[in-house]
């Protein structure tokens, strides 16, 4: 077996869409052994959020990484290349990014289609063609060898139909990702039910 000097324990939380108390909460209420903490996208972040008296913001007491969804401001995210600190113990990661978490290896992969709610969104002001994951962001992992875990916000396309939907561009480049990590367990969002199909969790 196996000996860990700290608790090997990963916590990872789903879309939150701006419900920053609710996030503080879900930090604060995990045991305390737990530090490391992923985000998996649509947090809903906003610049104007960091002002020095947030309105209504509450930011976590300990570090949470977090990757970019289909419901975040896509324009404070372009052009950063590394793992960045937003706000008090809130850390951007970049897509095709590689952390090493609690003595697992993660790969990063956020963005996604808003193929549900696009209709409803307006270009430039809460939707970006940029939301979209790319080739060009799969191929960071190229030579990326071994991983433990891959962080995504949308599922591979295999786990779409078992969902009830159909495959988005995102989720084929995300399947790419997957194949050429060697098929690791996935933890995702965006499809706002938890459940498990084989090795990804939704």
């Amino acid at each position: 077996s196996r000996h860990w000097s700290r608790t090997n324990v990963i916590a990872f939380i789903g879309d939150v869409h701006r419900a920053f108390g609710k996030l503080a909460r879900l930090v604060s209420e995990l045991p305390h052994g737990v530090q490391a903490i992923v985000q998996v996208g649509d947090l809903g972040l906003h610049p104007s959020d960091l002002t020095p008296q947030p309105q209504g913001a509450q930011w976590v007491s300990r570090p949470l990484h977090f990757i970019g969804g289909n419901h975040d401001y896509e324009p404070w995210f372009r052009g950063l290349c590394a793992p960045t600190e937003l706000a008090p113990n809130i850390i951007y990661v970049p897509r095709g990014s590689l952390l090493e978490l609690d003595h697992r290896r993660l790969a990063f992969l956020g963005g996604g289609d808003s193929v549900i709610d696009r209709a409803q969104r307006r270009e430039g002001v809460d939707w970006w063609p940029e939301e979209r994951v790319t080739a060009a962001e799969v191929a960071r992992f190229a030579g990326a060898g071994r991983v433990d875990i891959l962080v995504a916000h949308t599922p591979p396309a295999p786990v779409y139909p078992v969902c009830g939907y159909r495959p988005d561009p995102s989720a084929c480049e995300v399947e790419r990702a997957w194949e050429m990590l060697g098929r690791p367990p996935v933890v995702c969002g965006p499809l706002h039910r938890a459940r498990a199909v084989g090795a990804v969790r939704v």
